[in-house]
Formats: C-alpha cells, structure tokens, sequence
C-alpha cells in the first residue's frame, strides 16, 4: 500500500471515530450544538478526502450522510433514535469501506442501499412548521408609523396588503 493510502485510511479512522464520539454526545443531547457542529465538519473532512482518493461510492455515502446532519442542524429532521440509527448505519458502512481500502487498495462494498435510506429519511421529513398569523391592526398601524419615508422627494411609499391562505400544506397569495 502506499504512502497516500496509509495516509488516507489513518485519517480516515481518526475521523470516523470523532464522528462517532460526536454522535453519541448528540444522541444523548439533542441540543448540543458543539457535538453537531464537530459531527458536520468531521463529515464534511471525510467526504472530501474519499473524493479526493477517488472513492467515489464512499464520497457519495458521505455525501448523503452530510446532507442528513445538515437537514438536522437546521431543524427540517429531528435528532431521534430512529435518525440516529440511520447516521450510525452510514458510519458503520463508511468504517466498513476504509477498512476495505486497507485489505484491497480501494472499497469493496456497494452503499447505494444505505445512501437511498439517508436520502429516503430527508425526503420523508416533515418539514418545519410554519404557521402564518394575521397581525392585529395595531401591530399593522406600529409597522406602518415605523416606515420611513423615502429618500428622493420623487419616490413614494406604499402599502400593500395581501391575504394569505393555507391551502394543501402550501401557502398561495389570494
């Protein structure tokens, strides 16, 4: 093997297991900011340096397994056991893969199955909720008193006013 690969593989298995210290301080803390933070950037370092060797298969898996933490720190998936398990299945798949890189120079094992069940976690996310409340006249009349007016004599201010309906999870101006 050469210099590159024992390189690779060497870092590759300080990185994954950070990543999976940061992953168990998130799973026992789901608002630990650090420990999430720490996770997306040790993913973001692998996933960079499997397509830098040109593993592909193995950059793809990171790749997805970095847009689920990245659904998870903004809140559109949440950190539960069940997305948890899902995470430490495309670790696992991944420490599975470096090890591969030692034995035979490059990955053996095919991940699309695991990549689709990432992806298949962000698709079915719900979403954020997102509810829109009419405001009160008098939170209208503040706003509008607040409103400066325009900086060329020659331009003007307008009010516009819209209602805005939910209608099938999506929200349509009338």
């Amino acid at each position: 093997m050469d210099d590159y690969l024992k390189d690779f593989v060497q870092e590759s298995e300080d990185h994954i297991t950070e990543l999976n210290n940061a992953l168990l301080d998130l799973e026992s803390d789901p608002n630990d900011e650090a420990a999430m933070d720490s996770i997306f950037r040790t993913a973001h370092t692998i996933k960079g340096n499997c397509g830098a060797m040109g593993f592909t298969a193995a950059a793809d898996l990171s790749h997805a397994i970095e847009d689920l933490l990245d659904e998870m720190r903004a809140g559109r998936v949440g950190v539960t056991p069940e997305t948890m398990d899902e995470v430490f299945e495309g670790v696992d798949t991944l420490e599975l893969m470096v090890e591969e890189v030692r034995e035979h120079e490059e990955p053996q094992t095919d991940p699309r199955e695991v990549i689709d069940t990432i992806r298949g976690v962000i698709e079915d996310a719900p979403g954020p909720d997102v509810r829109i409340e009419e405001p009160s006249e008098t939170e209208i009349e503040t706003t509008l008193q607040a409103v400066e007016g325009p900086a060329q004599p020659e331009q003007s201010v307008y009010h516009v006013r819209l209602a805005v309906t939910e209608d099938d999870d999506a929200y349509h101006l009338l």
